[in-house]
């Protein structure tokens, strides 16, 4: 009788070391998945969006100002609270709506349809029911400047060639309604943006001017 309960004992020992560690084990494998997402989501960037926003029957889009393009807007982060506002300052859903965002560009979930970016929203700027997307805002095309060539995509990928013939290639967004950033690994190079004479200045000690390529 003895021996039978020193047995049991042992095996509820064991047991609980076994139950202990598996439990530590998910904890820190949890923990590394919580870590390895914000360090995605640092690399990923915040940005500026503008454009005409519209939301109808549980889905929302951003007609960009600075693409032309109409982004799909993911239901999470700060949808929320721009849905409310929207509808606060909209005639009626379905209705566009310019407003000013900060974001990021995410994969579309699996079930979702559709392009496979959309604009995880992080922050909402303003809405104004009395502005309206410019033509001029459209950034997209083939800038020049003394020795380079920077071309700008609608899905949001940069190329810049040199006369040498070396190649860039990265993404490009805007930091605010006056800057832009192209994006190349760890390579960051703001310009400020003067939408009048459709150029970009970098902020380099040897600035560089791209003036717009009329085609």
């Amino acid at each position: 009788m003895k021996r039978s309960c020193l047995l049991s004992i042992a095996l509820l020992f064991t047991l609980f070391i076994g139950f202990s560690c598996q439990q530590n084990r998910q904890k820190t494998e949890t923990s590394g998945q919580s870590d390895a997402l914000t360090d995605e989501q640092n690399r990923a960037g915040e940005y500026f969006f503008d454009g005409m926003f519209t939301y109808l029957a549980d889905a929302a889009s951003l007609m960009e100002s600075a693409t032309g393009k109409r982004i799909p807007v993911a239901m999470r982060g700060m949808f929320r609270e721009v849905e409310e506002k929207y509808k606060e300052v909209s005639q009626g859903n379905g209705v566009p709506v310019y407003g000013q965002f900060m974001g990021t560009l995410v994969l579309k979930g699996e079930d979702e349809e559709g392009p496979n970016e959309q604009l995880l929203i992080t922050g909402l700027i303003r809405f104004d029911k009395d502005r309206t997307s410019d033509k001029l805002e459209e950034l997209t095309g083939n800038y020049r400047s003394a020795e380079q060539q920077l071309s700008l995509r609608p899905d949001h990928t940069y190329e810049l060639r040199v006369k040498n013939g070396e190649t860039e290639k990265g993404r490009w967004f805007l930091q605010s309604e006056h800057s832009l950033i192209c994006v190349s690994g760890p390579n960051r190079t703001v310009m400020d943006i003067n939408y009048v004479e459709q150029s970009f200045r970098s902020r380099d000690d040897n600035p560089v001017v791209y003036t717009y390529i009329r085609e």
